[in-house]
């Protein structure tokens, strides 16, 4: 018990002592004088009792801010993590389709053509975003995040080629920029299913 809490008690004891005085004395001024050191000693009983418990509640509201603080910040770890394998195979997915993409189509106008080019490279920097936000993830598979990020690198330019296909000046500009295209993009696809194997391995164990 500590020393406030003692003080507090023995405090408490006398006022309930002056108490039983004042209620046995006899006489007027006697009774007066008594009255009034018991009134004194129970106004400053709970005054005292006030500032203990006022003392508690501040130690306890501090102690809870502490604790915000500290969920601020460590990170907390999410109860159901998504399949970071799931993701890889979805951006393989999109590499496959890449690579096997028509890029030439008389149906469509070549500002037509160009918008698909620039939603193409939409879709992957959405992508890209994704596998970002896993990095933390990612990251505790090392040899994995290598492949990820080369993978990425090759889509990234992949991308950027299938655009620089619809400003070509020539028949064989076009095609050495299809060939590159679909070159990046067949590798991009080999090296992600080489990640997605190393990762569902791990999330095996």
């Amino acid at each position: 018990m500590s020393t406030e809490v003692l003080l507090l008690v023995n405090l408490a004891s006398m006022t309930v002592v002056a108490l039983m005085i004042t209620l046995n004395t006899r006489g007027k001024w006697r009774s007066t004088i008594s009255a009034m050191l018991s009134a004194c000693l129970l106004g400053g009983t709970v005054w005292l009792f006030t500032l203990q418990y006022s003392a508690i509640d501040k130690d306890e509201a501090l102690g809870e801010r502490r604790r915000l603080n500290l969920k601020d910040l460590i990170p907390q770890q999410n109860s159901t993590p998504p399949q970071l394998s799931a993701l890889l195979e979805e951006a393989g997915d999109f590499a496959a389709d890449l690579e096997n993409a028509k890029l030439h189509n008389p149906s469509y106008t070549h500002e037509q053509l160009l918008a698909r080019a620039n939603t193409v490279e939409t879709g992957f920097e959405a992508l890209l975003g994704e596998i970002n936000d896993s990095k933390p993830l990612l990251d505790t598979y090392p040899e994995a995040a290598t492949l990820v990020n080369d993978a990425m690198d090759e889509l990234k330019g992949a991308c950027h080629l299938l655009k620089a296909y619809y400003y070509a000046e020539n028949t064989d500009g076009e095609i050495s920029t299809e060939r590159l295209m679909k070159s990046r993009a067949h590798h991009a696809n080999e090296t992600l299913a080489k990640a997605v194997k190393m990762v569902k391995n791990y999330e095996k164990q």
